[in-house]
């Protein structure tokens, strides 16, 4: 029987990363799958294969050897799974999302180390369009920064979607594959154009994290109970007062 490459104390390894790991040290490509036993070869399948993975729906259970496999190769890419991936340091995400209403307070959660912090005052806005906030949250830190931004966008998301059920109204972040349509572009009458679907880069990471933490200081959000809510605004409305 193949021997698995996975150590029995990566218990808490994250098969996404796993594989974003893998891909980025046994290139090109996303792999090739065997012609019947389901095994995904890396890079490619056949004498080129260096190790092959086993799923169980989407996670990876096994890693064997290829007939290209390289003891040394996979003893390099061991020891980043446990610094890189198994290992980090504390960090804090960043990012924007969108409300169906406009935020003028900011929030913490304590325990969660959660945030919310209106946009900065320079941020585009139209009519009819939904309102950017900023949403900043723990995450953990790698020496890769693939990791790190995986894990960035996948707390991000998680969180928003959270915020969607918990608040009334709609609370969304950009798609990771943005649309493409035709648009009106308001600076420039008359014109239009075919525009990318993206949030304006109106300030660096470095300028946001001044402005978040002047914002805390100042107004919050102020929190109520979901009937208050209802009683107060009506159902299908959400409001963030500062």
């Amino acid at each position: 029987m193949p021997r698995n490459l996975l150590s029995k104390t990566w218990s808490d390894l994250d098969s996404d990363e796993l594989r974003l790991l893998l891909r980025e040290r046994f290139p090109p490509g996303h792999g090739q799958y065997g012609c019947n036993d389901g095994k995904l070869y890396l890079p490619f399948a056949g004498a080129q294969s260096r190790i092959a993975l086993t799923f169980d729906s989407h996670k990876i259970v096994a890693v064997e050897q290829g007939q290209a496999f390289d003891a040394a190769e996979w003893r390099k890419v061991s020891q980043e799974i446990e610094r890189s991936i198994l290992a980090g340091t504390p960090k804090t995400g960043r990012y924007y999302s969108f409300s169906s209403f406009p935020v003028q307070g900011s929030w913490r959660g304590h325990r969660s180390g959660v945030q919310i912090f209106p946009a900065p005052h320079d941020a585009p806005r139209s009519a009819g369009a939904e309102n950017p906030f900023i949403l900043e949250f723990p995450i953990k830190g790698s020496d890769l920064s693939f990791i790190t931004n995986h894990r960035r966008i996948r707390e991000h998301r998680r969180l928003t979607q959270l915020l969607n059920v918990l608040l009334v109204g709609r609370t969304s972040c950009l798609s990771q594959r943005p649309r493409h349509f035709w648009a009106h572009i308001i600076p420039e009458e008359g014109k239009h154009g075919w525009l990318r679907e993206r949030i304006a880069k109106w300030s660096a990471s470095s300028a946001l994290a001044t402005v978040c933490g002047k914002l805390c200081r100042r107004s919050r959000i102020n929190r109520s109970t979901p009937k208050g809510r209802h009683r107060r605004w009506g159902r299908g409305q959400q409001q963030f007062p500062g």
